[in-house]
Protein backbone atom coordinates (compact mmCIF):
# COMPACT_ATOMS: atom_id res chain seq x y z
CA UNK A 1 0.00 0.00 0.00
CA UNK A 2 1.22 3.02 -0.64
CA UNK A 3 1.01 6.58 0.99
CA UNK A 4 3.28 9.41 0.17
CA UNK A 5 2.98 12.87 1.71
CA UNK A 6 3.72 16.62 0.97
CA UNK A 7 3.41 20.00 2.27
CA UNK A 8 2.17 22.78 -0.64
CA UNK A 9 0.53 26.04 -0.36
CA UNK A 10 -2.65 26.14 -1.32
CA UNK A 11 -5.25 29.64 -1.42
CA UNK A 12 -8.64 29.24 0.65
CA UNK A 13 -11.13 31.22 -0.31
CA UNK A 14 -13.63 32.26 2.74
CA UNK A 15 -17.19 31.24 1.90
CA UNK A 16 -19.12 34.39 3.11
CA UNK A 17 -16.62 37.27 2.27
CA UNK A 18 -14.87 35.31 -0.80
CA UNK A 19 -11.29 36.61 0.51
CA UNK A 20 -8.26 34.48 -0.12
CA UNK A 21 -5.70 33.32 2.02
CA UNK A 22 -2.79 31.25 1.73
CA UNK A 23 -2.77 28.16 3.42
CA UNK A 24 -0.50 25.43 4.32
CA UNK A 25 -2.29 21.98 2.97
CA UNK A 26 -0.75 18.12 3.18
CA UNK A 27 -1.26 16.45 -0.32
CA UNK A 28 -1.25 12.64 0.16
CA UNK A 29 -0.66 10.31 -2.17
CA UNK A 30 -2.61 6.69 -1.72
CA UNK A 31 -3.73 3.64 -3.28
CA UNK A 32 -7.42 3.82 -3.31
CA UNK A 33 -9.63 1.35 -1.21
CA UNK A 34 -12.76 1.54 -4.17
CA UNK A 35 -12.12 3.84 -7.19
CA UNK A 36 -11.14 0.86 -8.33
CA UNK A 37 -9.00 -1.10 -5.42
CA UNK A 38 -5.24 -0.15 -5.68
CA UNK A 39 -5.23 2.81 -7.97
CA UNK A 40 -3.58 6.19 -6.92
CA UNK A 41 -5.55 8.83 -5.97
CA UNK A 42 -4.52 12.61 -4.52
CA UNK A 43 -6.62 13.95 -1.70
CA UNK A 44 -5.81 16.79 0.54
CA UNK A 45 -5.56 16.94 4.27
CA UNK A 46 -7.29 18.14 5.84
CA UNK A 47 -9.66 19.13 3.29
CA UNK A 48 -12.97 21.66 3.23
CA UNK A 49 -15.22 19.07 3.40
CA UNK A 50 -13.22 15.53 4.05
CA UNK A 51 -13.97 14.21 0.07
CA UNK A 52 -11.39 16.09 -1.71
CA UNK A 53 -9.59 13.50 -3.95
CA UNK A 54 -9.26 13.19 -7.54
CA UNK A 55 -7.47 9.78 -9.49
CA UNK A 56 -3.37 10.90 -9.95
CA UNK A 57 -2.89 9.19 -13.05
CA UNK A 58 -5.79 9.68 -14.65
CA UNK A 59 -5.98 13.41 -13.91
CA UNK A 60 -1.66 14.24 -13.24
CA UNK A 61 -0.92 16.01 -16.77
CA UNK A 62 -4.37 18.64 -16.25
CA UNK A 63 -3.85 19.11 -12.84
CA UNK A 64 0.01 20.13 -13.73
CA UNK A 65 -1.08 22.40 -16.19
CA UNK A 66 -4.39 24.13 -14.97
CA UNK A 67 -4.16 23.40 -10.88
CA UNK A 68 -6.94 21.97 -9.12
CA UNK A 69 -9.82 23.06 -7.52
CA UNK A 70 -10.66 21.12 -4.59
CA UNK A 71 -13.36 22.39 -3.62
CA UNK A 72 -15.65 24.35 -5.77
CA UNK A 73 -16.88 26.31 -2.39
CA UNK A 74 -20.90 26.63 -1.46
CA UNK A 75 -21.37 30.42 -0.78
CA UNK A 76 -22.38 30.56 3.28
CA UNK A 77 -21.18 27.18 3.33
CA UNK A 78 -18.22 25.87 2.11
CA UNK A 79 -14.78 27.76 1.52
CA UNK A 80 -13.29 27.25 -1.93
CA UNK A 81 -10.18 25.59 -1.91
CA UNK A 82 -7.24 25.93 -4.94
CA UNK A 83 -4.13 23.97 -5.44
CA UNK A 84 -2.17 26.52 -7.95
CA UNK A 85 -0.11 24.16 -10.85
CA UNK A 86 3.29 25.19 -9.77
CA UNK A 87 2.83 23.85 -6.07
CA UNK A 88 0.97 20.41 -7.42
CA UNK A 89 4.07 19.81 -10.20
CA UNK A 90 6.69 20.59 -6.90
CA UNK A 91 4.50 17.82 -4.70
CA UNK A 92 4.55 15.21 -7.91
CA UNK A 93 8.10 15.65 -8.04
CA UNK A 94 8.10 14.24 -4.78
CA UNK A 95 5.84 11.49 -5.27
CA UNK A 96 8.13 10.30 -8.29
Amino acid sequence: MIEKKVKVVATRFNCRTGEPRLVEQELVLRESPSFPPGEPWLYAEPGVTGYESVGFEEHREGLESRGWWACAGTPGSWDALFFHALQLKKAFKEFD
